[in-house]
């Protein structure tokens, strides 16, 4: 098992050895400052709370590697931008620093500009 800081540095080399990067919306000038719970909906009916989760993560699907910030999480999914399509019922692993991979099945995935697809994934269970 990698020491954090070592965890944090992997993912830094993946990223520059990725096809391509996502890009941040254009709009969200305070991305990396957001941090803690997201505020809840009246109308929500998540099991889950979901609290912020910003930062850089290394996507693997079909032998290929692709650079996405995560946006938020919750135990049950997590929430990132991509810049590739993601079709539902897709699963790809995710490495994320500081935490570990995790195979991810996609759930929705909707385009929002130029190599940035906001994608909705659920954790798979571990076997």
């Amino acid at each position: 098992m990698l020491d954090l800081g070592d965890e944090q540095i992997a993912v830094d080399a993946f990223w520059d050895q990725v096809e391509l990067t996502a890009r941040i919306p254009a709009q969200m000038t305070d991305f990396f400052q957001r941090e803690g719970p997201l505020p809840a909906r009246v109308d929500c009916r998540r099991a889950y709370p979901r609290f912020y989760m910003r930062g850089k993560a290394i996507l693997c699907w079909d032998d290929k590697l692709f650079g996405v910030y995560t946006v938020d999480a919750s135990r049950k999914g997590i929430r990132f931008f991509c810049p590739i399509q993601l079709l539902p019922r897709l699963r790809v692993h995710l490495r994320i620093p500081k935490v570990q991979e995790f195979q991810v099945e996609i759930v929705r995935c909707c385009r929002l500009d130029d190599c940035c697809y906001d994608c909705g994934a659920v954790f798979e269970k571990n076997t």
